[in-house]
């Protein structure tokens, strides 16, 4: 189990304030992010699990869901790696040293945008007024991430 951020903060209050066992706390966390179901209908919970989690109440952690935008993404790929990991992969490549790697500046120009990261982009574009590169953007996105978009908003009941 791992927790980030806000959650990890509220877990760890809870352990230094609450007198309930650490694995009740656990089950409780458990209780309110999994659930099994025996059912299509998703409404019977099969024993094993009723057992497992015992007569533990559901914990409940106040979350805050934020949107990040294409900034957040220029930081992680500064400061997580991203970008001296492609500058060591460039190093290689100038070199003549990449083995059996690949060219990244190669894999760059094949590379097609997720769709979280399009919408990112767009965004942006749409902030600094050049909308006249979003049609650009869209063709960069990746097409199996169209299809299912495409397939979902068919499904969806009106």
């Amino acid at each position: 189990m791992e927790f980030k951020r806000d959650v990890a903060q509220a877990i760890v209050e809870l352990i230094s304030k609450n007198t309930d066992s650490l694995e009740e706390l656990i089950r409780s966390f458990v209780k309110q992010e999994l659930n099994f179901y025996s059912d299509d209908e998703h409404t019977k919970i099969p024993r094993f699990w009723e057992r497992y989690l015992g007569n533990v109440a559901p914990l409940k952690i106040a979350r805050k869901y934020e949107i990040r935008g294409l900034k957040d993404t220029e930081q992680w790929f500064i400061f997580g790696g991203g970008l001296s990991t492609l500058k060591a992969f460039d190093f290689l490549a100038k070199h003549g040293a990449l083995g059996n790697l690949q060219n990244m500046l190669q894999a760059i120009q094949d590379a097609e945008l997720s769709r979280p990261l399009t919408k990112k982009v767009v965004d942006h574009l749409v902030d600094i007024g050049r909308e006249d590169l979003i049609e650009e953007i869209y063709l960069l996105t990746k097409k199996e991430n169209l299809k299912k978009d495409k397939i979902i908003q068919s499904q969806a009941p009106l």
